[in-house]
């Protein structure tokens, strides 16, 4: 809940700028009983604005004027409790009395507590209730809120049409969250038809306004070349903005843009510095990426121990690629005593979870013997569950299998078609397919040209 900051007066008809007061001006107006003036210099004492900040001052006068039953005092007693102190109930009493002389500010605090169970028993339909009555009375937050509720439809039943409708609400109204919000719906499609440019224009604002969502948005946009030309430079951009304001994805995606070179020169160093960053934050990408950097001595000083470390991290979250790297550190017997045993079991988990390096590195064990009994014909169905997900490395493994029958019978057509695709992303794979061309004759070269376009048309 973020603490209201505005110190202008509130009370119809009141002449009086709060804001433009200083210190001393409030103090002899608070002096007088004017809680308005209490309210303003509460906030000054509270945040150590042009004074230094003392919060038992701060709750003496928030207490003072909201015991004269203002509506708005009220409510910011309540918000310094919730904010300053984390002290729930008291929080909860006061927005009650706020809520109950119609202040929507209030209720939307106060719908919040029930929607999260702070200080009170977390109550859903109430939290409805009240959000939907703040709402009515023009609230931009709790038209947010609802938006949001029926957007992730954790809490009532999702209902992407109501959340467009209550974002829409918010944003006319510059809530920047609201906005980022439309702004993704369009780009997803969710409840409307996918509009990039209608994407934009919402994520735009709310970037400009300094929405760290929005922004690692429109940075997605631009490297992805979606509503506009690809432009990396232009994503690097919104990802540092967004990363640099707190945004964990963005500094995943700053991360790679610094491993792979793209919009920038390569900088390892970097890279690892903003997947470190987005790691401690719980992002399980990073903890991966922060955990292979680390294991490579890429961009950091080799530390096998600390890749681990990262590896188990992002691997408890069900990230199969970890589960594959830490296959591949049993297998290799780094940080860990080499156990084939182990990396199976490891490789096991990644190719249940669909990871295709997990299905090639299993199926190689497989094909090898290490840790299992020789099986390649075990094998076979592993590279192919990867190859048809365009893995190069099992396709290349799979055209060996059909030209030396391992496994399977040898059908030169089929391995000669497999080299080939596995070529498109592999230069080793192009000489195997050369050498194999000298082997077969027209009309097997063609078979496999028309097998190639069957194999792309059923796994596009």
């Amino acid at each position: 809940m973020l603490l209201a900051l505005l110190l202008s007066a509130a009370v119809m008809g009141s002449n009086l700028d709060y804001a433009l007061m200083t210190v001393p001006q409030l103090e002899a107006a608070a002096a007088k009983g004017d809680w308005q003036a209490e309210v303003a210099l509460a906030l000054h004492y509270q945040t150590g604005l042009e004074v230094e900040e003392d919060l038992g001052r701060a709750e003496q006068l928030y207490t003072h004027a909201a015991a004269g039953g203002a509506p708005l005092a009220q409510q910011r007693l309540g918000e310094f409790y919730y904010d300053a102190r984390a002290d729930y109930p008291k929080a909860l009493r006061w927005f009650k009395l706020a809520a109950d002389q119609g202040d929507a500010d209030a209720k939307w605090s106060l719908a919040t507590m029930y929607e999260l169970g702070r200080g009170v028993k977390a109550d859903v339909p109430t939290a409805l209730t009240l959000y939907g009555q703040a709402a009515g009375q023009g609230q931009r937050d709790a038209q947010y809120s609802l938006g949001a509720l029926y957007y992730h439809g954790s809490a009532v039943k999702q209902d992407y049409p109501k959340a467009l409708g209550y974002f829409k609400l918010a944003a006319a109204q510059h809530h920047a969250a609201a906005s980022a919000a439309l702004g993704w719906m369009f780009h997803e499609g969710q409840g409307t038809p996918r509009d990039y440019q209608a994407a934009l224009a919402w994520l735009v604002p709310a970037a400009e306004a300094g929405n760290e969502e929005a922004q690692n948005d429109l940075g997605l946009m631009a490297l992805n070349g979606q509503g506009v030309e690809v432009d990396a430079t232009k994503a690097l951009y919104w990802f540092r903005k967004a990363a640099r304001n707190g945004q964990v994805l963005a500094s995943y995606n700053l991360g790679w843009m610094y491993e792979k070179g793209l919009g920038t020169t390569e900088d390892l160093p970097k890279a690892y510095k903003w997947y470190h960053l987005a790691a401690d934050h719980g992002d399980a990408d990073a903890q991966n990426a922060a955990g292979w950097m680390l294991y490579q001595g890429e961009g950091v000083v080799q530390d096998y121990d600390e890749a681990l470390k990262y590896y188990h991290l992002a691997e408890a979250q069900g990230n199969d690629m970890a589960m594959n790297n830490l296959g591949l550190a049993y297998e290799e017997g780094h940080g860990v005593p080499k156990s084939y045993a182990q990396a199976i079991a490891w490789y096991k988990r990644g190719a249940e979870a669909g990871n295709v390096y997990s299905l090639d590195n299993l199926g190689l064990l497989y094909r090898e013997g290490k840790g299992t009994p020789k099986d390649a014909k075990r094998a076979l169905p592993l590279f192919e569950a990867a190859a048809q997900k365009h893995h190069f490395y099992a396709l290349y493994h799979l055209a060996q299998a059909y030209e030396q029958g391992d496994g399977v019978a040898a059908d030169p057509v089929e391995a000669y078609m497999l080299f080939g695709l596995a070529g498109e992303t592999d230069g080793d794979a192009v000489k195997e397919q050369t050498r194999l061309a000298a082997k077969l004759t027209p009309a097997q070269l063609e078979r496999a040209r028309i097998r190639a376009l069957a194999w792309k048309a059923r796994y596009p």
